[in-house]
């Protein structure tokens, strides 16, 4: 059997005055501002960061102004008067808001260190609330510092000498090694090409040592017509170096102190059966206009020039034929064999 019973006017009164207050403390709760501070690790080694994550949650819309930390901590650790130790100020991050239905959620994080062992406390951290000129505080943290393994807070304990930890290899470490290949790859070719050469260099001395009188006295006169010293007007100088290709040759060939000798010594050494009497002539005549050239700066003309270099090449060809075939073949008898 169920009974049933029709509430009076008085209590359904009471069920909606409930019902309202209910809905009004429930929004009240959810849309309290709050503010929290959460550690990465409640026990840290000396000297390690610490990282601390603040959240602020405050209604859509209202404005909250976030502590410098910094300042904070070090209010406090000159406050002696407090009577506890705080940890030290690493850095502080730029909050990033992200809005939700009911609230503006601000985040940031702080670092901090402690040097010296014991318990460090983060303090409470006080954010003003713009719009109702009120603060709302997060909780305090205690941290624990603490030694690494094995090391005590005993200036006098010594730690034993740990292994040292092997680097892993790069690239870089192995530049020596290319270095001393690439050096030796070198070594190793320039080694023969600088034998090459030098070898190359005495084979062609010794080419230049094979050379007759002749070849070389014929060489220079060529290397005389292809200069450009007619052109520039240089003849004290085309026939100075004319007239030492003939004395050169002749005294390689004859044997005689030609070099040394002046125009008449040198006409005077040579012998009726070493030069013809035609030759000797235009011989006479091409040294003497070198000595005018040469010392009374005479200007030739382009004939005594041409007469000049033709007579070169007839001394060159006629004078000390046998005589220069003699000390050929007795420089080089195998080619008697």
């Amino acid at each position: 059997m169920i009974f049933y019973i029709k509430p009076g006017w008085k209590m359904q009164k009471w069920i909606v005055i409930s019902s309202l207050l209910l809905l009004w403390n429930t929004g009240i709760l959810f849309a309290q501002p709050s503010a929290t501070v959460v550690a990465s690790q409640q026990e840290v080694v000396i000297g390690d960061h610490i990282q601390l994550q603040v959240s602020v949650n405050v209604p859509v819309g209202m404005r909250v102004s976030i502590p410098d930390v910094k300042e904070v901590l070090n209010g406090m650790s000159q406050n002696a008067s407090l009577g506890a130790s705080f940890l030290e100020f690493i850095s502080q991050s730029d909050p990033s808001v992200k809005e939700t239905a009911k609230y503006d959620v601000s985040s940031f994080e702080i670092v901090v260190a402690g040097f010296d062992e014991g318990d460090f406390t983060f303090p409470a951290l006080g954010f003003g609330l713009l719009n109702e000129e009120d603060t709302i505080w997060s909780d305090p943290i205690t941290i624990k510092i603490i030694y690494p393994e094995l090391v005590s807070g005993d200036s006098t304990y010594l730690a034993d000498i740990k292994n040292i930890i092997p680097e892993e290899a790069n690239i870089s470490d192995y530049y020596i090694y290319f270095y001393l290949i690439a050096g030796l790859f070198l070594i190793t070719i320039l080694i023969p090409i600088g034998i090459h050469l030098v070898r190359r260099m005495k084979q062609t001395e010794e080419i230049e040592d094979q050379k007759s009188p002749r070849q070389i006295a014929l060489e220079k006169l060529k290397a005389l017509e292809a200069s450009d010293l007619l052109t520039k007007k240089e003849f004290k100088t085309w026939h100075t170096e004319l007239s030492l290709i003939i004395k050169e040759y002749l005294n390689n060939v004859l044997a005689i102190t030609a070099l040394e000798s002046t125009t008449a010594e040198l006409l005077s050494l040579l012998k009726t059966n070493q030069i013809s009497a035609s030759l000797h002539r235009d011989l006479r005549e091409v040294l003497e206009t070198a000595d005018l050239i040469k010392f009374a700066k005479a200007s030739p003309l382009d004939e005594a020039n041409l007469f000049a270099i033709k007579t070169a090449y007839q001394i060159i060809k006629s004078v000390g034929v046998m005589t220069e075939e003699t000390v050929v073949l007795q420089e080089s008898p195998e080619q008697n064999q």
